[in-house]
């Protein structure tokens, strides 16, 4: 049976995530058949979880902030089943059990960095003959890291490119099936920003008795579907823990698509349960993988959890002797106190270190190549390798990325790292264009995707601006191309980061386009450039009809000094009619006062000012999430 594109587009997706994510792409619906897991245990239960926790019914006074420390670890017993209908027809199922960890990595004054690792005992699918469960089950358990405020409010969501798409989908419909937020004050009843992967959220929660709440999900919309409408049934009762986490999640939700393209009903029921063991605390192990995890934390870049069971490198006490190689030893023993917040200055330093070693000595660029071919290295340090081959920029480095992006055997999901890696010199070698030149042309899309983003990143780094501007061109004859395997959004973009005037009349037109994508591309890709026609363009982006153009000028204009762009950002909070892009001026608005409190001569704008319209925003816009957030951003 085909389903119309819209529907099959909204199975596949929802089937994948246990909610609606990502970019959706059309499918057929294939006969359902069980897939379980062979010799699967039972998950541990907690009948007494309550006790065990010290949840004495009534007794504790309301938690109202995570009270965390690092080191703390939490276990529960979990259960959880989602199943996807369409019409009456169940299409797609998947049910899994057994047991989370959840570890406090650090704790600052008003974040904390948890890691959660989802352990599945029990999995089975229905109707998704392509997944193995085994490999699924494998890649859940890795950990991922929530970087969260004192309430609980998910800030950021980091998880590992070495798992499936789809394990990275579930787990994010995992997280949102468990997720809680602390009134801030002793509070009966209160809203807050949700988490859901179906579309942007809030939750209303209400104390019912002793330390249980109940949760109930409204959706503001739909990601990546604006003709689309999300409705939820049910709801969730979580018992709340001194700590701040959920001790108990008893959840029962049906969420419903409805929109003018689906000609049948969409549902998607996912039931949860969660049972929390008894507290424990613990010295986390250091190994290469989470030092590595938490180098890329505090570099500012997206940490990824990696498996320390397989491969990983675990550092010794410092002042004890060492036997790893010098590459291997910096990489595992540089940060002792890899996940600390409080240490996190250390981090740049050592990553500089790592380069600079590489600079000096090309015996460690020969042996860091080798250690990127080989398998005794997680990916997390052998991206982090590539990462210091492009930081270093010599000569020699230049060679050794292009040796490796021409080995048939290095890529994957180090394809990012090396392309991004290629386009980090000044002045590159003649061979590293040939190659990003030569692979974006390619029929392989992952490498041509990732040339091209090199070839735009290399043409803002360029100093020879006949280099760049040579560079901007090919992407600009690109677009259009229907031989090419890179879509023209990958291309905008591209010219987006490499910021070239002469691209400004290309950029222009492509923001006139009928399709909405390909226009909000466009439009956020003009964020570097300056005149008239380009000022013009980004004003008329935010009448726009399309949500997603607008959100897309405002990042470009938030790309400007206040001085020229704050009226056109305080129009759209006060006026634009969708929550989400409301929400985005919101982000713009904090992104300037953040510039001004780092150089406060340079500001233009009085700091008091931007923070009227996030008052202003808290105190009045329609949507409770909105003000909501705005409250949380004037707290912080």
């Amino acid at each position: 049976m085909r389903a119309p594109h819209a529907i099959a587009a909204a199975l596949l997706a929802l089937a994948a995530a246990g909610g609606l994510t990502g970019p959706l792409l059309p499918g057929e619906l294939e006969p359902a058949h069980a897939r379980p897991v062979a010799a699967a245990r039972a998950p541990a239960t907690a009948a007494a979880a309550g006790a065990e926790v010290g949840l004495a019914r009534g007794a504790a006074p309301q938690p109202t902030a995570l009270d965390l420390r690092p080191g703390d670890v939490r276990e529960a017993s979990f259960a959880f089943e989602a199943r996807l209908a369409l019409g009456e027809v169940e299409a797609l199922a998947t049910t899994l059990a057994g047991r989370l960890i959840v570890t406090c990595h650090a704790a600052g004054a008003h974040e904390v960095l948890l890691g959660q690792r989802w352990e599945v005992t029990d999995l089975a699918l229905v109707g998704q003959d392509d997944v193995a469960p085994d490999d699924l089950a494998r890649d859940l358990g890795v950990e991922v890291l929530l970087r969260l405020d004192r309430r609980g409010r998910l800030r950021s969501l980091a998880l590992p490119r070495d798992a499936s798409l789809r394990a990275r989908n579930l787990v994010r419909a995992l997280v949102a099936a468990s997720g809680l937020v602390l009134p801030g004050a002793p509070a009966a009843r209160w809203e807050a920003p949700g988490f859901d992967p179906t579309g942007p959220c809030v939750d209303a929660y209400a104390r019912v008795e002793g330390a249980d709440v109940r949760r109930a999900r409204r959706f503001t919309g739909v990601h990546g579907h604006a003709d689309l409408r999300a409705t939820v049934a049910g709801g969730a009762r979580l018992t709340v823990a001194p700590d701040g986490l959920p001790a108990r999640v008893v959840s029962d939700e049906v969420v419903s698509l409805a929109g003018a393209d689906l000609r049948a009903g969409v549902t998607l029921r996912t039931t949860t349960r969660l049972e929390r063991l008894a507290a424990r605390t613990h010295d986390a192990p250091r190994t290469l993988a989470s030092v590595e995890a938490g180098l890329s934390w505090t570099l500012g870049l997206l940490p990824e959890a990696e498996d320390a069971a397989a491969g990983a490198v675990t550092a010794a006490p410092a002042g004890e002797p060492r036997d790893l190689e010098p590459l291997v030893a910096l990489l595992a023993l540089a940060l002792p106190d890899a996940g600390d917040l409080d240490v996190s200055p250390e981090a740049p330093r050592l990553f500089l270190e790592l380069a600079a070693r590489l600079r000096r000595d090309p015996g460690a660029v020969d042996r860091a190549v080798d250690l990127v071919r080989g398998a005794a290295l997680p990916r997390g340090a052998r991206a982090t390798l590539i990462d210091a081959l492009g930081e270093a920029a010599t000569p020699a480095a230049q060679r050794a990325l292009v040796a490796l992006a021409r080995d048939p055997l290095v890529g994957g999901d180090l394809t990012p790292n090396l392309f991004l890696a290629l386009a980090e010199p000044a002045s590159p070698l003649p061979e590293v264009v040939a190659t990003l030149e030569a692979v974006a042309r390619s029929d392989d899309p992952l490498r041509a995707e990732w040339a091209t983003q090199g070839l735009g990143v290399l043409a803002a780094r360029a100093d020879d601006p006949g280099l760049a501007d040579r560079l901007a061109a090919g992407l600009e004859q690109a677009l259009g191309r229907d031989a090419r395997v890179v879509d023209d959004r990958v291309v905008l973009e591209a010219l987006g980061n490499a910021g070239r005037e002469r691209s400004t009349e290309a950029l222009l037109a492509w923001a006139r386009v009928d399709d909405q994508d390909l226009r909000a591309t466009a439009v956020g890709a003009l964020r570097r450039l300056e005149g008239p026609a380009v000022d013009e363009a980004l004003h008329a982006a935010l009448d726009d009809a399309s949500h997603l153009v607008r959100r897309e000028a405002l990042s470009a204009l938030g790309a400007r000094a206040p001085t020229t762009a704050l009226g056109a950002v305080a129009g759209a909070l006060v006026q634009d009619p969708a929550p989400e892009v409301r929400l985005h001026a919101l982000e713009v608005v904090v992104g300037w006062l953040d510039d001004a409190a780092q150089a406060p001569d340079e500001a233009g704008v009085p700091p008091h000012a931007l923070r009227a319209l996030l008052e202003r925003a808290a105190r009045s816009d329609p949507d409770p999430a909105v003000r909501e957030a705005a409250a949380g951003l004037l707290d912080g």
